[in-house]
């Protein structure tokens, strides 16, 4: 499983408490390092997660993906985002494709 965790804006005590224990027991963890930069140093994250963080920078992420993506099917891979993942915008190169809706609107539309 491929998860998208977001660190917070300052440091490494920002993560959350589920976020921490997904980092804990990935079997690899992704830090995306181009679109937005932490106040501490890599390192710090990986004294205090207690394992290595690999750097993904735009390169890796933008024409790499797929050796990040490698193996999640099977076991949990951990991707770090500065901020909240929901605001992690996709690679301007990358297709933005709508998603069907969910449920019917509650209203039609106007004619």
């Amino acid at each position: 499983m491929l998860y998208l965790i977001g660190l917070g804006l300052s440091d490494e005590t920002d993560i959350t408490v589920k976020g921490l224990g997904i980092v804990k027991k990935a079997a690899r963890v992704y830090l995306e390092n181009y679109t937005a930069i932490l106040l501490v140093e890599t390192k710090v994250l990986e004294e205090y997660y207690g394992r290595p963080v690999i750097v993904a920078d735009r390169e890796m992420v933008e024409s790499d993906s797929d050796s990040i993506l490698k193996g999640a099917e099977t076991e949990d891979v951990a991707f770090l985002v500065v901020g909240d993942p929901y605001g992690y915008p996709p690679p301007p190169s990358s297709p933005v494709l709508p998603l069907p809706p969910l449920f019917p609107p509650l209203f039609p539309p106007p004619p």
